[in-house]
């Protein structure tokens, strides 16, 4: 169930929606959180306010006109804190990503947890915290994982779990298609002389 918060901070229940979907971005852990209302719902929503999930909190950034009646919500994962922080400078040398992170989070309210324990330098000008963080996830090559509700980001080698690959006519498959192609084969060369010399003579009539 998703939960609806004002700037004033008062939560109440969102139940009259369909077509929920979540994205997320793999690498950086942001993410957008889409659904449909009628307006009957939207008539109580406002841009920037919040919308809240189990996991998460998502800043209402788009309503969108949609047919029969329904409207489209955007909202986008609430780092509003670290893309608004903005740095003229900031440098690490050989430091660790949580060493780092903590020195990109300072004055935002966040935190950052981390166990790797390498060592990178950082160099950035005009960025924002933001910025800074994805760029730790690249020169580190971590995957990061935003918790937005508690206000900390964490570092890891990797998240999940490789299980494999498989298809299934379970999982809302519409449609299954295969393509064949057969252009990239080889390519053929015929060896051609002067006035149509060929080499059928000395290979067997073939050329």
């Amino acid at each position: 169930m998703l939960r609806y918060k004002d700037k004033n901070g008062i939560v109440s229940p969102l139940m009259a929606y369909k077509d929920l979907y979540i994205e997320q971005i793999l690498d950086y852990g942001d993410k957008t959180l889409g659904f449909s209302a009628d307006s009957s719902v939207i008539c109580n929503i406002a841009l920037e306010d919040y919308i809240v999930t189990k996991t998460d909190e998502y800043v209402i950034k788009q309503v969108n006109d949609a047919e029969n009646g329904y409207y489209n919500v955007i909202a986008k994962l609430n780092i509003d804190e670290l893309e608004g922080n903005a740095l003229t400078k900031f440098e690490t040398v050989e430091q660790t990503a949580l060493i780092t992170a903590n020195l990109a989070l300072a004055g935002t309210g966040w935190r950052s947890e981390c166990y790797i324990k390498k060592k990178r330098t950082i160099r950035m000008t005009n960025i924002s915290s933001w910025d800074v963080l994805k760029k730790i996830a690249d020169t580190f090559r971590l995957e990061m994982i935003v918790d937005s509700l508690n206000k900390k980001i964490l570092f890891k080698e990797k998240i999940g779990e490789d299980k494999g690959c498989y298809f299934t006519d379970q999982l809302n498959l519409i449609s299954l298609s295969s393509q064949s192609d057969t252009t990239d084969f080889y390519t053929r060369i015929l060896p051609l002389g002067k006035d149509g010399m060929t080499i059928e003579a000395v290979n067997d009539g073939s050329m």
